[in-house]
């Protein structure tokens, strides 16, 4: 049963609720005035980590993200509204999240299963460093859009040509058991991880021009 989960919570609150559940979430997407970083979460290349060195005040907003679920969250005032996404219903230990447990009643998703795997294709492509002398290290991957232009150190240690997230799409769970399953509501969409771009959603994508 995927749920998601609303708050309004306090940069302590917020580090300790990532910090818990770091062990979940393999990439993040931090977000503040003058720069944007995506990186991945205790692993390489990058590794970085929910811990006592990360300080929620850097970012006005970001998004972590795993296989399993997703924690959204923005700047408002002096706290951060904040929306937990999850394939299953989160349950915090006790004293594990700075005094925000347990969590509020969950609003129930409907995974919609049957639609095509849906996915973000990201700027730019794999630097041969062979051929590029201005990368700025010759010890991991760069892409390169120049409609930026800049060289984008995504969070991947091998030599693709395009890379993309991968996305899941819910919509929220109807109260009346006899709702038809077109039912209109807005659909809430999770990164769930990133991946290497297949070759025919590229050929697609590059037959429609974009």
């Amino acid at each position: 049963m995927a749920v998601a989960y609303s708050l309004r919570i306090a940069a302590d609150q917020l580090k300790a609720l990532l910090g818990y559940l770091e062990s979940q979430l393999g990439w993040v997407i931090v977000e503040n005035v003058v720069d944007i970083q995506f990186l991945s979460v205790a692993q390489k290349p990058g590794g970085f980590r929910f811990d006592h060195t990360f300080d929620p005040t850097f970012c006005e907003c970001g998004r972590a993200f795993g296989e399993q679920m997703e924690v959204r969250w923005r700047r408002k005032h002096d706290r951060y509204v904040v929306l937990l996404l999850a394939e299953a219903p989160v349950t915090l230990l006790s004293g594990a999240a700075a005094g925000i447990e347990p969590l509020p009643e969950p609003t129930v998703l409907v995974k919609l299963e049957r639609d095509p795997s849906l996915q973000v294709t990201l700027w730019g492509e794999w630097q041969n460093p062979e051929a590029e002398p201005d990368l700025p290290s010759p010890s991991r991957p760069y892409w390169y859009e120049t409609r930026i232009p800049k060289f984008l150190a995504y969070p991947w240690d091998k030599p693709v040509k395009r890379l993309a997230i991968e996305v899941a799409r819910y919509r929220v769970q109807p109260q009346k058991p006899d709702t038809p399953p077109d039912w209109p509501a807005d659909f809430i969409y999770r990164f769930v991880c990133l991946r290497e771009t297949p070759e025919a959603w590229e050929n697609e994508q590059e037959g429609e021009g974009t």
